[in-house]
């Protein structure tokens, strides 16, 4: 190899560089462009009831269950901060198609729902159970919807919504329930957290 071979050589990969690093900073969305939201919580006019309402604050579309109930965990707390256990009541089926249930957000638009601490409401239950085998242990995942309430006399001090993905093997719950992974399904993932006091 002559000199002059090895300068265009140099030459050439000096040219490419900025190219290159182009390209990698390419991958990368834009901080304008991520996608973002706001959880925000309010008393109805009527005062008993809970709104929550998630409002699309980026500038490109998010896709969430409209129905908030899906990466949606909702806690009553009492005086001391300790959550208020809630009892199941009526179980929900399952919906055929998840697709009706999903909407895309533009920029600036919300969905909401309201959530009555006096009356039963729905929600998202996730777990998993332990199955033991001949070659050890494994979970299996165990998601539905469900009617809860409160115990009757509970007077609960807050309410603690999250909006976020969970904990472990959420997405294997989310899965099980509706047959995509959240990646699959582009949903929206926060996490976002907000509390109301619910003052009497």
């Amino acid at each position: 190899m002559d000199g002059h071979t090895g300068k265009s050589r140099v030459v050439a990969a000096r040219a490419l560089l900025p190219l290159a690093m182009g390209m990698m900073a390419g991958c990368a969305t834009p901080p304008d462009r991520q996608p973002r939201a706001e959880l925000a919580l309010f008393r109805a006019p009527d005062a008993s009831a809970v709104v929550i309402e998630l409002r699309n604050t980026g500038a490109v579309p998010i896709k969430v269950d409209g129905k908030l109930m899906l990466l949606t965990s909702i806690a009553f707390l009492d005086a001391n901060g300790s959550t208020v256990r809630w009892e199941e009541a009526d179980s929900l089926p399952r919906p055929d198609r998840f697709a009706d249930r999903f909407v895309t957000l533009a920029p600036g638009q919300k969905v909401t729902r309201a959530v009555d601490p006096g009356r039963a409401f729905p929600t998202f239950i996730w777990g998993w159970g332990t199955v033991l085998g001949d070659e050890g242990s494994y979970h299996i995942p165990n998601a539905y919807e469900t009617m809860v309430r409160l115990p009757a006399g509970a007077k609960p001090a807050a309410v603690e919504v999250s909006y976020d993905r969970g904990g472990f093997m959420y997405d294997d719950n989310i899965r099980f329930y509706t047959g995509s992974t959240l990646a699959e399904l582009g949903l929206y993932e926060g996490p976002l957290k907000q509390r109301i006091t619910l003052g009497r």
